[in-house]
């Protein structure tokens, strides 16, 4: 499931959709046109991904979050 990529006001702080802006990161997966980073909420404990894709010319980032 897609959500919207929350980010603190004026800051570049990640945020969880638990509002928590602890996030472990975990796994780095890579390809040719993608970059793919697991995430784990030190408050909430919930798993989400940011995906960074690149689609003809645009860079796309997805905050994909887990069904936990």
């Amino acid at each position: 499931m897609n959500v919207q990529i929350q980010i603190e006001a004026n800051q570049t702080v990640l945020l969880c959709r638990c509002g928590g802006n602890y996030l472990h990161h975990g796994a780095v997966q890579f390809d040719c046109e993608s970059v793919l980073i697991a995430f784990e909420c030190e408050i909430c404990g919930k798993h989400s991904t940011l995906s960074v894709n690149q689609h003809k010319g645009q860079t796309i980032l997805e905050w994909e979050a887990s069904s936990d």
